[in-house]
């Protein structure tokens, strides 16, 4: 997944849900001088940034207890700055004849 350039994302396992996973872990990865990135660690509750559009529309529907999971995060940080639409993403859907 390419991070992109407009801003912080969240992103969760696309196909397996949290119950499935014995141990998981939160990563925090940074963007630094415009050319490296490094980890990052975060402790306590700290907000997390919005879902990946890609994970919302694409996730199995089995996945959405992460969301559920992490949901006091992910509201505080809209609290704290409000996610923008990305306009970058294109959504191209067929015709139906």
């Amino acid at each position: 997944m390419v991070m992109p350039e407009t801003g912080c994302i969240t992103c969760f396992p696309i196909w397996k849900s949290p119950e499935e996973f014995h141990h998981h872990q939160l990563v925090t990865i940074a963007h630094v001088y415009g050319n490296h990135y490094v980890m990052v660690q975060l402790d306590g509750e700290y907000p997390m940034p919005c879902i990946s559009a890609y994970w919302v529309r694409h996730k199995a529907p089995s996945v959405v207890g992460w969301q559920t999971m992490y949901m006091a995060r992910l509201e505080l940080y809209k609290q704290l700055n409000p996610c923008k639409s990305d306009k970058s993403v294109i959504h191209i859907e067929d015709e139906e004849d």
